[in-house]
């Protein structure tokens, strides 16, 4: 296991006390451009959901700036993907445009699943915030805590009545 080098509060689901955990990897990159918040998917010709292509575009230079930050940001060691996280994104607009951070976070988590993390499901602490600027960009920082995630146990099937 990494050295911790950080450290950040968290709260226990189960008993709701605050603790502090250690981190041992950070990443933080920045995409360049107007934020893009997650869209709806859309219905298409047949019947069919599709995910617009603003938003697939979008999160695939999230992905591709990603890469290049775990790569850079943790040289000694590879990023691990079995931990719980902390994700923290700042949207710079460039209007005053009417646009949610908490959809330009969701756009970030998603692109993330299977980079960053197995799931997003693993993120247990989030952060957004959004301000106005005249060089629009997406900051987000990504911290790895030293515990591992353990999913739920799988839920058995009723038998049929």
């Amino acid at each position: 296991m990494s050295e911790p080098i950080g450290t950040a509060s968290i709260r226990d689901s189960a008993t709701g006390d605050r603790g502090l955990v250690n981190f041992t990897h950070r990443a933080a990159f920045a995409i360049p451009g107007e934020p893009q918040p997650k869209q709806r998917a859309r219905r298409g010709k047949g019947g069919r959901w599709y995910t617009p292509e603003a938003t697939r575009a979008y999160e695939k230079s999230v992905k591709d700036y990603a890469m290049q930050a775990f790569a850079m940001a943790n040289n000694s060691s590879a990023w691990p993907t079995d931990r719980l996280y902390r994700l923290e994104v700042h949207a710079v607009f460039g209007s005053y445009r009417r646009a949610d951070a908490d959809n330009v976070l969701k756009a970030v988590s998603d692109a993330l699943n299977k980079l960053a993390w197995a799931d997003d499901v693993q993120v247990v602490q989030c952060e957004a915030s959004r301000s106005v600027s005249t060089e629009p960009a997406t900051h987000v920082i990504i911290y790895a805590f030293e515990q591992k995630f353990e999913p739920a146990p799988k839920r058995r099937k009723r038998a049929a009545r």
